[in-house]
């Protein structure tokens, strides 16, 4: 069942995941996404529709959001040979809008402290295409302390989108920026 994150990215975005990331969810995406089990799409993908349908109840009657994925660093995607959140989006029935332009190269998230994350991820994303006015789910992988989302709430907002939630396969504990 969807889990909602009760510790907002920013003041007005909540974030919906699908799992907790620990113990088999934990192994199933890490071999998904570093060891190209591929296959294991359609299984996360099952939770992660639950949590989008959560999200899109918000809405009023009949109004459908653009879902936008965070996309992949250019080298994590040529790493991997594919981009996980596009995939699992897409086992889960989703149409993506790509309306965030490719990261700027600022090396592994993974491998930073949570001060560390928020810095590296600074202006990091432009908006691209349309979204002015536009009502916008915004789908990423992990949240851990919520830079990435943040910096792609920040670039779609300031480009005049509306972003109503997030919806993530999975969330790790709480970490604090102080850590």
């Amino acid at each position: 069942m969807p889990t909602l994150r009760t510790d907002p990215v920013t003041a007005t975005v909540p974030v919906i995941s699908g799992l907790a990331y620990g113990g088999i969810a934990r192994n199933a995406i890490v071999a998904f996404k570093e060891h190209g089990r591929t296959d294991l799409a359609r299984h996360l993908s099952l939770t992660f529709r639950a949590a989008t349908l959560s999200e899109v109840r918000r809405l009023p009657l009949g109004e459908t959001p653009a879902f936008v994925p965070v996309p992949s660093s250019p080298e994590a995607r040529r790493r991997r040979g594919f981009d996980p959140v596009s995939i699992v989006a897409r086992s889960a029935g989703l149409r993506l809008d790509s309306l965030i332009g490719q990261p700027q190269s600022r090396g592994r998230q993974k491998t930073l402290s949570a001060t560390d994350r928020v810095a590296n991820r600074q202006g990091a994303f432009r908006a691209r295409g349309d979204c002015a006015g536009r009502r916008i789910v915004v789908i990423d992988d992990v949240v851990t302390t919520g830079a990435t989302l943040r910096e792609a709430i920040r670039a779609l907002t300031e480009a005049g989108a509306i972003v109503i939630g997030a919806v993530v396969i999975a969330r790790t504990p709480l970490r604090r920026i102080s850590e």
